[in-house]
């Protein structure tokens, strides 16, 4: 029969935090708008408010 290999004991293995392994994927750094001012789009940019007064 052939020699079976040892598996290494539970000291020896290096502990695995899956919390590090994967905090680059949630940790990213982001870039956050300027709250104290006021920005709206108008709904129907570029189009001519009054088109009856146009024809």
């Amino acid at each position: 029969m052939r020699k079976q290999n040892q598996t290494p004991q539970a000291a020896d293995l290096p502990l695995k935090n899956p919390v590090a392994k994967f905090a680059h994927h949630c940790n990213k750094a982001l870039v956050f708008a300027d709250k104290r001012q006021y920005r709206r789009k108008g709904k129907h940019a570029g189009q001519e408010p009054f088109l009856i007064a146009c024809a």
